[in-house]
């Protein structure tokens, strides 16, 4: 994958170039673009990947009615995506056509606390927590990666 910014090149001309704006990448379960926000500009955006949103969805839904309150809670804690914007909208989404199918079958609904709604804070390049320096320098019991 290489990612350029417009310009003129011949580059551009000999390979077959995609736009992010209008083919999003996808990678890890993710669809990754570049949209227009409400405010007019543009911004990334992450989203669940739309076949893998619909075989949650699919799969939560199909557990809705056969399912307690309390294992459907669990299922929804274990939905392994982080909740950026386009991503809360879809599990907000999935929630409520859960709580739909439950209505309809005359069970107690789920709340919106099942879901996880605020992202994880990842540092990626500072040291595990479990780090010891007096370990190797690659942490590796004096292996080198390379």
């Amino acid at each position: 994958m290489l990612i350029a910014t417009r310009g003129r090149h011949e580059f551009f001309e000999q390979e077959d170039v995609k736009d992010i704006r209008r083919n999003p990448i996808r990678f890890a379960g993710y669809s990754i673009g570049y949209k227009r926000g409400v405010d007019r500009r543009w911004h990334a955006s992450v989203r669940i990947a739309p076949d893998k949103y619909l075989r949650l969805k699919s799969y939560l839904l199909g557990l809705a009615a056969h399912r307690s309150v309390e294992n459907l809670m669990e299922e929804f804690r274990h939905i392994p995506f982080e909740p950026y914007a386009p991503v809360r909208r879809q599990f907000l989404n999935i929630l409520r056509a859960v709580n739909r199918e439950r209505k309809a079958a005359g069970y107690e609904l789920l709340p919106v606390s099942v879901l996880r709604l605020r992202r994880r804070i990842v540092k990626p390049f500072a040291l595990p927590t479990s780090y010891n320096e007096s370990e190797t320098e690659y942490g590796l019991g004096g292996r080198s990666p390379l």
